[in-house]
Protein backbone atom coordinates (compact mmCIF):
# COMPACT_ATOMS: atom_id res chain seq x y z
CA UNK A 1 0.00 0.00 0.00
CA UNK A 2 1.10 3.53 -0.57
CA UNK A 3 1.09 6.39 1.95
CA UNK A 4 -2.65 6.89 1.29
CA UNK A 5 -3.28 3.20 2.09
CA UNK A 6 -4.16 2.43 -1.54
CA UNK A 7 -2.94 -0.76 -3.26
CA UNK A 8 0.19 -0.33 -5.36
CA UNK A 9 -0.10 -3.57 -7.32
CA UNK A 10 3.23 -4.80 -5.96
CA UNK A 11 3.28 -8.14 -4.17
CA UNK A 12 5.56 -9.33 -1.42
CA UNK A 13 6.79 -12.93 -1.60
CA UNK A 14 5.11 -15.35 0.81
CA UNK A 15 7.31 -17.22 3.27
CA UNK A 16 7.05 -20.98 3.97
CA UNK A 17 4.41 -20.65 6.69
CA UNK A 18 2.27 -18.33 4.57
CA UNK A 19 2.49 -20.69 1.60
CA UNK A 20 1.44 -23.64 3.78
CA UNK A 21 -1.84 -21.86 4.59
CA UNK A 22 -2.96 -22.58 1.00
CA UNK A 23 -3.28 -26.24 1.98
CA UNK A 24 -4.95 -25.68 5.35
CA UNK A 25 -1.99 -27.24 7.14
CA UNK A 26 -1.20 -24.39 9.51
CA UNK A 27 -3.16 -22.00 11.71
CA UNK A 28 -3.18 -18.47 10.26
CA UNK A 29 -2.64 -16.96 13.71
CA UNK A 30 1.16 -17.32 13.84
CA UNK A 31 1.56 -13.53 13.40
CA UNK A 32 -0.63 -10.47 12.68
CA UNK A 33 -2.28 -10.95 9.29
CA UNK A 34 -1.57 -7.90 7.19
CA UNK A 35 0.53 -8.98 4.26
CA UNK A 36 -0.15 -12.60 3.41
CA UNK A 37 -3.24 -12.56 1.26
CA UNK A 38 -3.11 -13.89 -2.27
CA UNK A 39 -6.07 -14.42 -4.53
CA UNK A 40 -6.58 -17.38 -6.80
CA UNK A 41 -10.22 -18.07 -7.73
CA UNK A 42 -11.43 -21.50 -6.61
CA UNK A 43 -14.53 -23.05 -8.13
CA UNK A 44 -15.35 -19.71 -9.74
CA UNK A 45 -15.10 -17.77 -6.46
CA UNK A 46 -12.41 -15.55 -4.97
CA UNK A 47 -12.68 -15.87 -1.21
CA UNK A 48 -10.97 -16.70 2.05
CA UNK A 49 -12.61 -18.86 4.69
CA UNK A 50 -11.52 -18.71 8.32
CA UNK A 51 -12.82 -21.41 10.66
CA UNK A 52 -12.82 -21.19 14.46
CA UNK A 53 -13.10 -24.85 15.43
CA UNK A 54 -13.43 -24.04 19.13
CA UNK A 55 -16.43 -21.74 18.64
CA UNK A 56 -17.72 -23.74 15.63
CA UNK A 57 -18.11 -20.64 13.44
CA UNK A 58 -16.64 -19.60 10.12
CA UNK A 59 -16.05 -16.30 8.38
CA UNK A 60 -16.13 -16.12 4.59
CA UNK A 61 -14.69 -13.02 2.94
CA UNK A 62 -15.76 -13.10 -0.72
CA UNK A 63 -14.37 -10.37 -2.97
CA UNK A 64 -15.67 -11.64 -6.29
CA UNK A 65 -13.59 -12.42 -9.36
CA UNK A 66 -13.80 -8.99 -11.02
Amino acid sequence: MDARMLPTGRKQPLDERELSMKHGSVSPFFEPMDNHYTAVPQNGKNYVELIDTREKVRLIYDVGTG
